[in-house]
């Protein structure tokens, strides 16, 4: 059960006005995506460009007795056919990527073409590049293999056993745990003294699927040689500082590998490991000839990482009143075949394990599995969504035993300002658990006034929400609120609430750096140059606007250059929620520079202190008398004139720590953390298993946005995939094989299938981004699976543990009500 608690008031806050900051600004990008303009990476074509193709096992686990591509390689109009055996290195590092210059980690390494063995379905045994796409695809049916079976594993919890075939060795060596690809352990408190002071014990297991990124775009680039022999990779990626890798399995200095990313079409981790770029750079190195690759969506699905599956099993200790005494979690991980970015996903999942409430005494372990099933690898949350599932539905688990509101159970072990998370490290920003829960909750009890009255306003702090329009899911709730008759279906309403902490930035120990350069040009236009990849969310938009803010000029006249690894400032990964912090903090600094050289020499023009000057509408002039203004343009001029400095180059640190205890798991892991809360109700028929979602609100603490509109977009959208991911989303693994491998089977949500989501968006300013903004791509999905799942079990009376909640599962749940009544 859960009540609608009253609205926690916020604590009195009061920022700044800033002129652009925190505005529904139009995009630098909208235009050119609105008419078509925007030219995506397979929108790409070049003079006499060859068409490339992969060759793929149709084995989960097996050896390779022959490869033959003779055949191909004769078929006219083929130019080339490439093997491992004619790669100058066989192996790539997947470790974490980017420009941290860290070690990559022992046993990151995957072979770029599979040459002995295969270790699961999919994995590429051949490049083709052709005059056609229609040649490379006849040639890849000319390609001819022979395999020898091998035993395959497919469960992890089965691949930890001993006897299970063995595809990484032990760890440790001689009596470990078999194919144990990462391990991770968090050690706090006193476990045993925990359990021994609470009055209620609970455990429970859940069981989280794969989910598939389902971008709009597939995997896409096109690769040519220039006049100086760099290799040039126009490409659709969420790293351009992959060129380093691409270098040594290419065989040539860094600097002969240039990366030029587009404008991506959607990324959500599975574009963060490197896709087509290697391929490209070995097919047009070997021709010396432009080469285009573009995956079908089919195979899109099969060759790309996944969300990791898991189980995970809670044993919680509480006291009568409500308080956690000590929790012990074991959690297991499928990796796939290879590691990729495993080891970090685990431990992000790890140190999120107890989820945003105070666990005095802890203990976590945590393992990711080698399998022969896909690999899996980044995915938005990063780990984040699969913990949270847990922790929620483990809480509103022990607020059933104890016959508690699920709310106020959460309410009291809430962390606060000050207090530690499961690592020892302290909460140093606003956790508005209490302040965001409260107001999902009432937006959900805003709308449904909306229902009865036509009309409704909640205040959420300064920000009023806005009413819901009339929507085809608001009259179905309507109808589900009625009187039921002998007409109607046996339908049961519920709802449901997930609190979650996310963190934003990498692991603190990566020594993560950012760059961004800002000049004002002398009819004062704004340029921004960094090496962003923009996944659509706006991540370049942002350093515009922090720009455009800072030295007090329009959007529409800032131009940013990005996402080229050669002449823009390389300024790390759109991952990890990470760019606006990093990026935007370093492109706040650049400006300021440049701000501080035009006030300046303002100063000496107005005979004033600087301190008594600002920049707004393309001039500058004295803040107690605006009429006292020059032109930016004029004041840019006499700076060149001078000599003085118009552009910055700037590095942000992210804080440089060592990791964690590896006995103990206590120490820094990140730099900051987002807080909010998901509320969803739903309609669950009883009779045939279908969850309708009635209404859906998120709340969460953006620190400061730094576009209004964008922020809502990434919340609602955030959304609308954890949605899915409870409800839709059933990617088919059977013995190593996808079963639904397009877009015909494997259903992800549409704007028809859930009601749109109400929006609060709350600003602390305490973040460590600019302007006290905090990170919101990731987190906005976190909560939201999980708060579906909280309204079914409500509607139902009996716990849900298993993710996507498919209409089988309802039913089985249905009829385990049915016999515990």
């Amino acid at each position: 059960m859960i009540a609608s608690p009253p609205i926690q008031p916020l604590p009195d806050v009061k920022l700044p006005e800033l002129r652009q900051i925190g505005k529904p600004l139009r995009r630098v990008d909208a235009m050119g995506k609105a008419v078509g303009a925007t030219v995506y990476a397979g929108d790409f074509s070049m003079p006499q460009m060859l068409h490339a193709k992969v060759f793929r096992s149709t084995q989960a686990s097996a050896r390779v007795v022959r490869l033959d591509v003779s055949r191909a390689r004769s078929l006219p109009g083929v130019v080339c056919v490439l093997t491992a055996a004619d790669l100058p290195d066989s192996r790539v590092s997947q470790d974490i990527p980017g420009q941290t210059g860290q070690k990559a980690r022992a046993g990151s390494e995957v072979p770029i073409l599979a040459s002995d063995s295969v270790r699961y379905y999919g994995e590429p045994l051949a490049l083709v590049a052709a005059e056609t796409l229609d040649i490379a695809e006849a040639a890849l049916r000319l390609i001819e293999v022979e395999y020898a079976p091998l035993p395959g594993v497919y469960d992890p919890l089965e691949a930890l056993k001993p006897g299970a075939p063995l595809l990484v060795p032990p760890d440790p060596p001689g009596a470990g745990l078999r194919n144990a690809v990462a391990r991770w352990k968090i050690r706090k408190g006193d476990l045993a003294a925990g359990f021994a002071d609470a009055d209620l014990v609970i455990e429970n297991t859940f069981r989280l699927p794969y989910q598939e990124h389902a971008y709009i775009e597939p995997e896409a680039g096109v690769a040519w040689i220039d006049e100086r022999g760099v290799i040039n990779i126009r490409v659709s990626t969420q790293v351009i500082e992959h060129f380093r890798n691409i270098a040594k399995a290419v065989g040539v200095p860094q600097s002969q590998i240039r990366i030029q990313g587009t404008m991506v079409g959607g990324g959500f981790g599975g574009k963060e490991d490197v896709t087509v770029e290697i391929y490209l750079a070995l097919l047009t190195k070997t021709t010396n000839r432009p080469v285009k690759l573009v995956y079908t969506r089919e195979e899109s699905i099969f060759c790309h990482s996944k969300r990791h599956p898991y189980v995970i099993t809670h044993r919680t200790g509480v006291k009568r009143d409500g308080r956690i005494t000590a929790a012990a979690i074991d959690i297991v991980a499928d990796s796939g075949a290879y590691a990729y970015l495993s080891p970090y996903v685990l431990l992000y999942t790890t140190v999120m394990a107890a989820g945003p409430y105070r666990v005095p005494n802890l203990r976590v372990d945590s393992v990711a599995v080698a399998t022969n099933n896909p690999f899996t690898s980044a995915f938005r949350g990063f780990g984040g969504p699969q913990a949270c599932f847990a922790y929620e539905q483990q809480m509103d688990a022990i607020a059933d035993a104890l016959g508690v509101d699920r709310y106020e159970l959460r309410r009291i072990n809430y962390l606060r300002l000050g207090d530690t998370i499961s690592t020892g490290q302290p909460i140093e920003t606003a956790a508005w658990l209490e302040e965001t829960a409260t107001r999902a909750l009432a937006a959900l009890e805003a709308r449904s006034s909306k229902l009865e009255s036509g009309s409704s306003k909640l205040e959420a702090g300064n920000q009023g929400l806005k009413p819901h329009s009339a929507t085809s899911s608001q009259q179905l709730a309507a109808s589900f609120q009625q009187p039921a008759s002998s007409n109607q279906l046996p339908v049961k309403i519920g709802r449901g609430v997930a609190s979650y902490f996310q963190s934003y930035g990498r692991l603190t120990w990566l020594h993560d750096t950012s760059q961004a350069w800002v000049g004002m040009e002398q009819d004062g236009t704004v340029v921004v140059r960094a090496g962003v990849p923009d996944l659509g969310a706006g991540q370049i938009n942002s350093l515009c606007q922090i720009a455009a803010e800072v030295l007090g000029v329009p959007l529409e006249r800032v131009l940013a250059y990005a996402t080229d690894s050669a002449l823009t400032p390389l300024s790390g990964t759109t991952t990890a929620t990470r760019q606006l912090y990093m990026s935007g903090n370093a492109t706040l600094m650049a400006a300021t520079a440049v701000r501080k050289v035009l006030l300046e020499r303002a100063s000496k023009y107005f005979e004033e202190d600087a301190e008594s000057l600002d920049l707004a509408d393309s001039r500058a002039f004295v803040r107690r008398d605006p009429s006292q203004a020059v032109e930016l343009s004029s004041l840019a001029k006499v700076c060149a004139s001078e000599g003085l400095p118009l552009a910055n180059l700037a590095l942000f640190k992210a804080p440089f720590t060592d990791p964690i205890d590896p006995e103990t798991g206590q120490g820094r892991v990140f730099a900051d953390f987002t807080f909010g809360a998901y509320a969803v109700e739903v309609a669950v028929d009883t009779e045939t298993g279908e969850v309708t979602v009635l209404k859906a609100a998120a709340c969460h603490d953006v620190g400061r946005a730094i576009n209004w509109a964008a922020a809502e977009g990434q919340i609602a959208g955030g959304g609308m995939q954890g949605l899915g991911y409870a409800l839709m989303e059933n990617l088919i693994v059977k013995d190593g094989i996808i079963q639904t491998p397009s877009l015909s089977e494997y259903l992800i949500p549409t704007s028809m299938d859930f009601p749109t989501t109400q929006v609060i968006i709350l600003e602390s300013g305490t973040g460590v981004g600019p302007f006290g903004a905090k990170g919101i791509g990731e987190p906005a999905l976190t909560p939201a699976p999980s708060a579906v799942a909280s309204a079914v079990s409500d509607a139902l009376g009996v716990p849900i543990h298993e993710l996507p909640i498919t209409p089988g599962r309802v039913l089985a749940a249905v009829d385990a009500a049915r016999r515990g009544a």
